[in-house]
């Protein structure tokens, strides 16, 4: 079915995105791509990935297949493929292996979910460092799980907690913005960190009291994270 060598780290890099999110979730193996959407059981957050046959040495795909599969369990079997994998489906199982080793791991057979990602209208639109992002996500994760992203001229991070207040000034491009703020879970923000060894950069879109967007796209991947926001009157600002 596929065999991937050069690129397994981006994969692992998705397929741990995913996990992060959701234990199970479909996977749609359709001729042209491969689709996944994972939602969080909270239903915070949720995320569309496209993975083009350019990632791959080599993608075939027969006919149009969505299997449901273990994510934690795909992760333990991809990790042990340090040079590459091959990929090909059986009757009940997928089959892993390279010249030295093989694996299988059981499936059942989904639906996809053709649902279009929610439509939202950002009014502060931004494009930022993924690797400053992340980095001051997780600094300011050390005093609190909410976050305050405030746009202006600028973008600032704020947190707050017992003692402590922190603003940090955003490594950011703006595109285009209103002066606004929004509060979201840093719980939710940190599981896709790993998108740092993917993107250089992340398009970032959020404003008052509407879901934020993460999102970028190359020739091989095309990625997007949304995330419900929090009420601002639970916060003390």
């Amino acid at each position: 079915m596929i065999e991937i060598k050069e690129k397994l780290s981006t994969f692992l890099d998705l397929f741990k995105i995913i996990e992060n999110l959701c234990e199970e979730t479909n996977i749609s193996f359709k001729k042209e791509k491969i689709v996944v959407r994972a939602v969080h059981p909270s239903n915070h957050c949720l995320i569309l990935i496209s993975i083009n046959p350019s990632l791959f040495e080599s993608y075939e795909v027969q006919e149009d297949i969505t299997y449901t599969l273990n994510i934690s369990a795909l992760n333990k079997i991809l990790k042990k493929f340090k040079k590459g994998v091959s990929i090909t489906a059986q009757q009940d199982y997928l089959i892993f292996k390279n010249e030295k080793m093989e694996y299988q791991l059981n499936y059942y057979v989904g639906n996809e979910d053709e649902r279009e990602m929610p439509q939202i209208s950002p009014t502060s639109k931004w494009v930022l460092d993924s690797k400053d992002f992340f980095s001051n996500i997780t600094d300011a994760k050390e005093f609190s799980e909410v976050i305050k992203i405030e746009s202006s001229d600028a973008l600032q991070l704020k947190t707050k907690a017992n003692m402590v207040n922190g603003q940090i000034l955003q490594s950011a491009t703006k595109v285009e913005s209103t002066d606004c703020h929004n509060y979201y879970d840093l719980t939710y923000i940190e599981k896709i960190i790993p998108l740092q060894n993917i993107f250089e950069s992340l398009k970032f879109g959020f404003g008052p009291e509407i879901p934020c967007i993460i999102k970028n796209s190359n020739d091989d991947v095309s990625f997007q994270f949304l995330l419900a926001c929090r009420l601002e009157e639970q916060q003390d600002d």
